[in-house]
């Protein structure tokens, strides 16, 4: 085998071990998203609960928590399309937290 083989097969191995990296960081940033989004979804369900409340005992709705809830649906989106891997942007705390206008309706 010549030298110029030889430096060649390194190359490979090393783009192949940056290779696994990269999927092994993917794997633990969806896991973690994966375990971000479990518990986003139970806030999500405690801010539905409150909003009732508030609607049956003030007869509507709490705008911050309308807010809120908007953004954290935002955020959902952007943590379902990174562990679906529709794409590659970490969503927060990576990034900053969405802001979402919707709840001014």
């Amino acid at each position: 085998m010549t030298t110029h083989e030889l430096n060649h097969d390194n190359g490979v191995n090393e783009e192949k071990k940056r290779d696994d990296k990269t999927t092994l960081f993917r794997f633990l940033f969806t896991l973690l998203f994966v375990i971000l989004g479990w518990l986003s979804l139970w806030v999500l369900a405690a801010i539905v609960l409150i909003q009732f409340g508030f609607l049956v005992f003030d007869g509507e709705k709490n705008h911050r928590l309308t807010q809120f809830g908007g953004q954290l649906v935002s955020y959902q989106k952007q943590l379902l399309t990174y562990i679906a891997m529709q794409n590659d942007e970490k969503p927060f705390p990576f990034k900053a937290w969405p802001q979402n206008n919707q709840g001014d309706n």
